[in-house]
């Protein structure tokens, strides 16, 4: 009954024609494979188009037993690349949720084949070499997902391929495979998107690096000297986001690159170690770069963070709004206290950042300074004020919040009201002031209470 009613459900969403069968002869089917296999394959040149897809999602449900289906799924991939599904294909996910709705018929061939493993994966190399382009980088992204490692080699080959779409495939498919022999042909890969001015390419390079872990980060660091800006800057990137303690001494190095300086510190500061410490203190005070603030936060050195609470005393307001955006990641009391204090700085950024940072670190040592805010007579300062005592949540905000209802700017009364909602956990509608004091005065006993314990 199931199978029925797959068929009556494809039926209506795809054409007969916008599926070829095999072209492999059908008396050609092997006779020493299990039976169900054998079936299976059979049902791939039924007239029904959505009985043969039935059969393909059946094959890719059988996993490695499937592997004779092989061939025949590789041609039906090969054969149905220009094919155009209907999405109306979203159907099926009541039958079948792990199909999604593909472009074309060849994906769901691709998907099957990429299901049964080994025996899959000689014949899409294969096909690495056929000249439809679709064809080509479909074979690649099912090696990808297989991930055996037969496919390193003839995918780093395929980084030359003459298509954008193929290159891009056989870098993703490498990735996914995580294979150290194709770290070498990647950065070069990588090197040359650059030259190109190819962003796309290079940043899934990076990526495919990336996934390859700590074999990439001796060919990243002999990047860091590349003649090219871009590629070095791609390589600092890199290194942060593999962490491998190796990089710390290069990246620190190209701290004084004034080009990388800030691709470096951001490395840096996804690689936490006290080596670091000084040359940041360094880049932040002399070349004044809001990187540097931040990894001085990362490393969660006292030292680093007094760099940093110094930095709000500088005479650049942008420095000192850099500063006070990465006190928002520590708990260390001397930036509340800095904080608090950077609330009357004579720049409006600075000051918005101040108390948009002591609500990102919610400590109650900030609210008084925060009510305090909703006097102010820049409304972009109240807004922000009441935002942060929203994630502050502390009760003795709730009556200036609702004297701040009354406030004439409409976002302040906006704001206000859904700080009151966050904290009490009550709404009123219309955000009325005078029913919020009257509630408030019933319930305020019990919510000063609970604080306090």
């Amino acid at each position: 009954m199931r199978k029925k009613t797959t068929f009556v459900i494809l039926a209506v969403c795809l054409s007969a024609s916008a599926y070829a069968q095999p072209r492999i002869p059908r008396d050609e089917i092997p006779e020493d494979i299990p039976c169900d296999v054998r079936e299976a394959i059979d049902g791939l040149y039924s007239p029904d188009a959505a009985e043969r897809v039935y059969y393909v999602i059946h094959l890719g449900k059988m996993g490695e037993r499937a592997g004779p289906a092989a061939p025949y799924l590789l041609d039906m991939m090969r054969h149905n690349a220009d094919a155009v599904v209907d999405c109306r294909w979203l159907m099926m996910a009541v039958l079948a949720p792990s199909v999604r709705c593909p472009r074309h018929p060849g994906n769901l061939a691709a998907e099957a084949l990429g299901k049964t493993g080994a025996p899959a994966v000689d014949p899409l190399i294969a096909a690495l070499k056929d000249r439809d382009r679709t064809f080509r980088a479909t074979a690649a992204r099912t090696l990808g997902n297989i991930r055996d490692p037969r496919a390193v080699e003839p995918l780093s080959l395929l980084l030359k391929d003459s298509d954008t779409h193929v290159r891009l495939a056989a870098v993703q498919a490498l990735g996914e495979i995580a294979d150290p022999r194709a770290a070498e042909p990647l950065l070069e890969y990588l090197e040359r998107c650059w030259n190109d001015l190819h962003s796309t390419g290079a940043d899934a390079a990076a990526t495919a690096l990336v996934k390859i872990g700590k074999p990439s980060v001796s060919l990243l660091v002999a990047a860091l000297h590349h003649r090219f800006p871009a590629v070095r800057r791609t390589a600092a990137e890199a290194l942060g986001r593999i962490g491998d303690p190796r990089a710390v001494e290069p990246l620190i190095i190209a701290l004084e690159d004034a080009q990388v300086v800030d691709y470096a510190a951001k490395a840096l500061a996804k690689i936490p170690d006290p080596r670091a410490l000084q040359p940041l203190i360094a880049a932040l005070r002399k070349k004044r770069r809001c990187s540097a603030a931040e990894a001085l936060v990362a490393i969660d050195d006292p030292r680093g963070v007094e760099a940093v609470v110094d930095a709000l005393k500088q005479d650049h307001h942008n420095l000192r709004a850099c500063a006070a955006k990465a006190l928002s990641k520590t708990k260390d009391p001397r930036a509340v206290e800095a904080l608090i204090i950077a609330i009357d700085d004579k720049d409006l950024t600075v000051r918005a950042q101040a108390i948009e940072s002591l609500g990102q670190i919610k400590d109650p040592g900030a609210v008084d300074a925060l009510i305090a805010v909703l006097r102010d007579e820049e409304e972009w300062l109240r807004h922000t004020a009441i935002q942060a005592l929203a994630n502050i949540k502390d009760p003795r905000a709730v009556e200036p919040l609702i004297a701040a209802l009354e406030d004439e700017s409409r976002p302040v009364h906006a704001a206000a009201g859904s700080a009151l909602r966050k904290i009490t956990g009550k709404s009123i509608p219309g955000d009325d002031p005078r029913k919020w004091r009257e509630w408030w005065e019933q319930n305020k006993k019990g919510f000063l209470e609970k604080e306090a314990q």
